[in-house]
């Protein structure tokens, strides 16, 4: 701004000045549009609107921006606790797998003994198990744990968006309720 200030100071013409800083005025349509209004006379009408149009575009430019503040730190967020998990849980529980129980599966003891043994599987994942071991269709069970492990993810997803669908709504609803009981006291 300052130099289009020096240029028409020194006696530049304002459109010759305007097209020499491109950077800060979309050049073609910025220059356009002064030349239109300096030759219909109605230049103070058009750079009113040019900045309108500008004023208009930061603020939609500043509304992007915090609109998308959230989504960007969720997804952060996300990748932070991903990357912990990766980097620390997944290894500690392979080193569990690997070092406690593998041991104990050399030294003869069954997988759901030794998973019982350690104390951080659930029963509802180590029962199934032993009846497989014991059955001699182990794989196939493991198979079956593992789609029924993906199926509980895949459930889990649209049961915690409706959760979230109801609890906006409820604010919602209450947000009405406190506006509305203003009009009552005006």
């Amino acid at each position: 701004m300052r130099a289009l200030a020096r240029d028409i100071t020194r006696g530049v013409p304002f459109l010759a000045a305007l097209a020499q800083h491109p950077y800060a005025f979309g050049a073609l349509l910025y220059c356009q549009l002064v030349s239109v209004g300096e030759v219909s006379g109605a230049l103070p009408a058009v750079l009113a609107r040019l900045a309108d149009d500008r004023e208009r575009a930061a603020s939609q430019r500043a509304k992007l921006r915090a609109v998308l503040a959230y989504p960007v730190m969720v997804l952060l967020l996300s990748l932070a606790i991903t990357a912990d998990l990766l980097i620390g849980v997944v290894p500690t529980f392979k080193t569990i797998f690997d070092v406690e129980i593998a041991a104990r599966l050399r030294n003869g003891e069954r997988l759901a003994a030794a998973m019982r043994a350690l104390g951080c599987f659930p029963q509802d994942i180590v029962q199934p198990i032993a009846v497989a071991e014991e059955s001699g269709s182990l794989d196939a069970m493991l198979l079956d744990l593992a789609t029924l492990a993906d199926c509980q993810v895949d459930l889990r997803e649209p049961l915690r968006a409706a959760r979230h669908r109801r609890a906006g709504r409820a604010r919602g609803r209450a947000r009405h309720r406190d506006v509305s009981s203003l009009g009552n006291v005006v």
